[in-house]
């Protein structure tokens, strides 16, 4: 028995070097293109230690949000360099020997103290320096580093919450306002696509495959901090055909795909 969806109406707006056959011509061109593939991996190699020296020489302020074009790898790196000249001004006296991003997800948060509600891009990034320097050492409080980032869905910076280590002392910017306009517009959605009934319809249908759960979906969509969602209910229809009411729990269905239960 395939379960039904039961819909309650509303109103709504709804990417040729060539060669002779002559002997002497041929070792010449041979010549030629070692020449040429010997200026390019020179080429080639002078980029990359540009790139490098770049990276290097990269600045963040931790007081202000950072941009998501900045990797979160490379700006761990900046803040530890920055941290550390602050008590050594001979680069060549340490040197970052790991750095590693340990944790790399995108939650439901509850809104608490220190970050807002909804999806949050998490980003946790753990190293370590190597120093001869004992005294250095201890004046940076250790060789370990943590940082952990985080930015709101659509979001176009990144924020520091937790720091440890030699890190502990970055003064870092406030939770960022909800009411801020940092995110693209609330009416682009995911893939810039818009989340429509038909895909609430389809994303429960694929959650809730079983021939005793009936369904109904309001096809009024709702905003929720930034995220468009459908309201509905869950039921048993065993339990509804024996004269009880058989609801089960509300439901709010994401763009996302997430669905919310709340059981009563």
């Amino acid at each position: 028995m395939k379960k039904g969806i039961i819909i309650t109406t509303m109103l709504t707006t709804a990417a040729l070097i060539g060669c002779t056959n002559d002997t002497t011509t041929s070792k010449q061109n041979d010549s030629d293109i070692q020449e040429i593939e010997a200026a390019d991996r020179s080429d080639h190699e002078e980029t990359e230690t540009t790139q490098d020296i770049n990276k290097h020489d990269l600045y963040i302020d931790p007081s202000e949000p950072i941009s998501i074009e900045y990797d979160p790898i490379d700006i761990a790196k900046a803040l530890v360099k920055q941290e550390m000249q602050k008590y050594e001004t001979d680069p060549d006296n340490w040197e970052i020997a790991t750095i590693e991003i340990t944790r790399d997800e995108i939650i439901d948060n509850v809104s608490d103290y220190d970050k807002p509600a909804g999806d949050i891009h998490i980003v946790w990034i753990n190293g370590e320096i190597e120093s001869d320097d004992g005294e250095l050492i201890f004046e940076v409080g250790g060789k370990n580093f943590d940082l952990e980032l985080y930015k709101r869905r659509n979001d176009k910076y990144w924020y520091i919450d937790e720091h440890w280590g030699i890190l502990r002392d970055i003064t870092t910017t406030d939770m960022p306002d909800v009411t801020e306009q940092n995110t693209t517009d609330a009416s682009e959605q995911t893939d810039g696509k818009t989340f429509t009934f038909e895909d609430a319809i389809r994303l429960v249908e694929t959650e809730y495959d079983d021939e005793d759960i009936g369904i109904t979906l309001e096809d009024e969509p709702k905003r929720d901090n930034g995220r468009t969602y459908y309201v509905g209910t869950i039921y048993s229809i065993d339990m509804q055909a024996a004269g009880g009411s058989g609801h089960l729990a509300t439901i709010k269905v994401y763009e996302d795909g997430t669905i919310a239960e709340q059981f009563e």
